[in-house]
């Protein structure tokens, strides 16, 4: 077989990603597979840190095709594409390999979404833990190059970069199980990278992740965790308004919570760009959501919620004492269970036990033969009755 060079091994990565676009998942997988295959036999390393890209393009396929979503934050801009995995930072330079990197940028905000429920069939299950190992295979080894990297005091931000986006997917996995408190860990760590390589100020990524975040504390169905999520959406929702006043040369301008907001400004017009037209739709529907979740906490707070709680609390409380009297009432009594000491040799165990018990046994033995020579000594003192007296029956 020859050997296959690594623009072609990309080129099929790429025609992989086309195909998932296109709705053709089963074909986008069984071409990554080869993808895969290809590019393990070209670095002779299962855990080559090159390999962490492939690893995490095919656990993303997975999960799509899972999904049920799409990314709220729409086509990414050429800014955030360049943080995609294996595409190099514009403030890096630019490096011989770099035209051999899979212009990934992130397949969800293409692709068309097919309408598959979560635990629907066998094969849900199978495609979730084959995302689920391709996806923890990438995190340990970019968690490996990060470290080693941090070791030798150099910071690359494109390992950093695709450390976050692994965070990111195995999130959804997380919810995907409604592993709620595992999914905001992940995000959690993806914001701390993200963080130190991203502008702050302006980064989709980090709205992005501010998003998620506040929707998992929302799904986790905790009591009063409106207020966290609004902090997660009100930080997102700072940074998409500054990327647009960047995109318009405009001042920023500070985001405060609201019962309403103005939107004046999102209406569309002909001097926007396609940057800035899918940029004022995102931030339409994440003033939707701050609006909505805004009205959800106030709700909470009245008296007459907290009331309505209180009621239902107490009559879930009743009827679970009621739901244990019965159970209590209806249980069969339980044998006492008796542990089985040497099971293999019960027999040597007994008489064990028999010897040490001979002592005792042989003490009351004792005392019953006396009780015995006494009542028999008195009976023979003791005249006989007379026969008349027996009754006889024929």
């Amino acid at each position: 077989m020859d050997q296959v060079d690594i623009e072609t091994i990309n080129q099929q990565a790429r025609k992989a990603k086309e195909l998932f676009n296109e709705g053709k998942h089963n074909e986008a997988e069984v071409m990554m597979q080869g993808v895969m295959q290809q590019a393990l036999a070209y670095y002779k390393d299962e855990l080559a840190v090159e390999m962490a890209e492939y690893y995490y393009m095919y656990g993303t396929i997975i999960v799509l095709k899972l999904s049920e979503q799409q990314d709220v934050f729409g086509q990414r801009t050429r800014e955030a594409e360049n943080n995609a995995l294996g595409v190099q930072d514009p403030e890096d330079t630019q490096s011989e390999n770099e035209g051999e990197q899979i212009e990934d940028g992130d397949i969800e905000e293409e692709h068309k979404v097919q309408e598959n429920k979560p635990h629907e069939n066998i094969e849900d299950l199978d495609d979730f833990h084959i995302a689920w190992e391709n996806l923890e295979v990438a995190r340990v080894i970019l968690e490996k190059e990060v470290q080693s990297q941090k070791d030798k005091g150099v910071q690359e931000f494109k390992y950093m970069r695709n450390l976050a986006k692994v965070y990111i997917k195995l999130a959804e996995l997380d919810q995907w199980r409604d592993k709620f408190d595992d999914a905001q860990e992940n995000l959690q760590k993806s914001l701390q990278l993200r963080l130190q390589c991203e502008n702050q100020e302006i980064s989709r990524d980090i709205a992005e992740t501010y998003f998620f975040l506040g929707n998992v504390t929302l799904y986790n169905y905790k009591e009063g965790k409106e207020e966290e999520a609004l902090g997660f959406y009100l930080k997102a929702l700072q940074i998409l308004e500054n990327h647009l006043c960047k995109l318009q040369n405009k001042e920023q301008k500070q985001i405060t919570l609201q019962d309403a907001y103005d939107r004046e400004h999102l209406k569309m017009s002909f001097l926007d760009n396609d940057d800035t037209k899918e940029l004022k739709q995102v931030l339409s529907m994440l003033y939707d959501k701050v609006e909505d979740t805004n009205i959800a906490w106030k709700e909470i707070q009245t008296e007459e919620w907290k009331k309505a709680r209180e009621e239902m609390m107490n009559k879930a409380q009743l009827i679970q004492q009621q739901q244990v009297q019965q159970q209590q009432f209806t249980q069969q009594p339980i044998q006492e269970e008796r542990q089985i000491i040497q099971l293999g040799n019960f027999g040597n165990a007994r008489r064990r036990v028999e010897v040490i018990e001979q002592p005792q046994q042989n003490t009351v033995a004792q005392e019953n033969n006396q009780e015995n020579a006494q009542e028999k000594q008195k009976d023979e003192e003791e005249p006989q009755e007379d026969a008349s007296k027996k009754v006889k029956i024929d």
